[in-house]
């Protein structure tokens, strides 16, 4: 019996949209967080503010993981496609 399996990789890993598509990687992004506010990494922030922010104030981000429950949700729909 062939097993079912699925690449995932995080937005830490920097992978281009050419790379994701021909490979089929599914991407979940790091949570970013930028003086006050959180951002979703590639979604609603890109490396190009981060740089501006640092340039223009001085504000270094800090990144965090996603939570168990974010974790959990993410994998749920392939586990239950039968996926390893």
């Amino acid at each position: 019996m062939e097993r079912k399996i699925i690449l995932s990789a995080d937005s830490t890993c920097d992978l281009g949209d050419m790379l994701k598509e021909k490979y089929k990687v599914n991407y979940y992004p790091y949570h970013i967080i930028l003086g006050e506010q959180q951002y979703t990494d590639g979604v609603d922030i890109t490396p190009e503010n981060l740089y501006a922010a640092y340039r223009q104030k001085k504000i270094l981000p800090k990144t965090a993981a996603i939570g168990v429950g974010e974790y959990l949700a993410y994998f749920k729909k392939w586990v239950e496609q039968g996926y390893d």
